[in-house]
């Protein structure tokens, strides 16, 4: 009887040992989430950050396209009547997107 109480006792102390080490795990993993968490919420702010100064930047380009498209139809291809030539389309008109790359490869 001695002899299975103390069996006992032994497996209920490695139980409690396991449990209190499972503990200490779940904290370790908790601190990890936390880190991870703070990980994606800096790398979202930070590619929306960088996709706003993108979205930006590509407006100017468009703005200062259309503004160079329209000093080169005034300045550079003057007509006769002062008109936009037919092939020509006037300034309030879409333009065709720019193609990023050839400013990449410029910078």
């Amino acid at each position: 009887m001695a002899q299975r109480l103390f069996a006992r006792t032994r497996q209920v102390e490695s139980l409690a040992a396991e449990v209190m080490s499972f503990k200490q795990e779940i904290r370790g993993l908790k601190h990890e989430n936390k880190q991870l968490h703070r990980l994606a919420r800096d790398y979202a702010t930070n590619m929306k950050r960088k996709l706003d100064q993108m979205k930006e930047s590509d407006g100017q380009v468009l703005l200062d396209h259309q503004r160079f498209v329209g000093l080169f139809q005034r300045h550079l291809l003057p007509s006769s009547s002062g008109a936009v030539p037919r092939n020509e389309a006037p300034n309030d008109q879409p333009l065709m997107p720019l193609d990023r790359s050839i400013f990449m490869r410029l910078s």
